[in-house]
This record gives structure tokens, C-alpha cells and sequence, in this order.
């Protein structure tokens, strides 16, 4: 399946783009700003979880494809909401092309 391959290293990147995440606003809270701990664990821990899901991830599974979204989709949902409150909007669109890559990647494993 060709589709697959493709699919795997969009999924990489965005568990590569949690973790990036993760680390950029460790730096901002080093710097002094207000940045709460649980939400840089919640970029670790979400990025972590989806690279190790990408281990598994095949068509034949179904059920990881269904964990992978429940990985990576809420948080960047969260992340959309946020950056949208914030009036952040250039992030916004960045985390709503990623929920778009989320289920591009998804759909593309799950085609016939």
C-alpha cells in the first residue's frame, strides 16, 4: 500500500511538531512567561504517545488508526481553540491544517 509511507511521515512530522511544541514553550517559560506546566506535558506527552502508535500503525489495524486521532486530535483541537482565544490566528491556522494533516493521514491509511 503507497499510501501508507506517506501517510506514516505526516503523522511523524506532526508528533515531531508536538514535541517542537513542547520544547518552544518550555523556552518561553524559562524566559519568564506565564506558561503552565500541564500544557507543555500535554505536548510531551501527546507526541510521545503518537510516535509510539506509529510503530503499529497499519491498515490492517483499524484500532490504531482510531487511537491515533484520540492521540493527537484533541490536543491539537485544544491548541486551535487557545490560539484562536488568544487572537493568535496565524497559529490557528497551523493547528487547523494540522487537525487537517491528522485526518488527511488517517484517510489515507484507511482507503481501499
Amino acid at each position: 500500500m503507497p499510501q501508507l509511507p506517506a501517510a506514516r511521515v505526516i503523522l511523524a512530522i506532526l508528533c515531531g511538531s508536538y514535541l517542537l511544541s513542547a520544547g518552544l514553550l518550555t523556552w518561553a517559560r524559562l524566559a519568564g512567561n506565564v506558561v503552565p506546566a500541564w500544557k507543555i506535558a500535554g505536548w510531551i506527552i501527546t507526541g510521545v504517545i503518537g510516535g509510539v502508535l506509529l510503530i503499529w500503525l497499519s491498515p490492517d489495524r483499524p484500532i490504531v488508526s482510531v487511537a491515533m486521532v484520540l492521540a493527537l486530535g484533541p490536543w491539537m483541537l485544544f491548541a486551535l481553540i487557545e490560539d484562536a482565544r488568544s487572537r493568535h490566528y496565524v497559529i490557528a491556522v497551523v493547528d487547523l491544517a494540522g487537525l487537517f494533516a491528522i485526518g488527511y493521514a488517517i484517510w489515507m491509511i484507511r482507503k481501499k
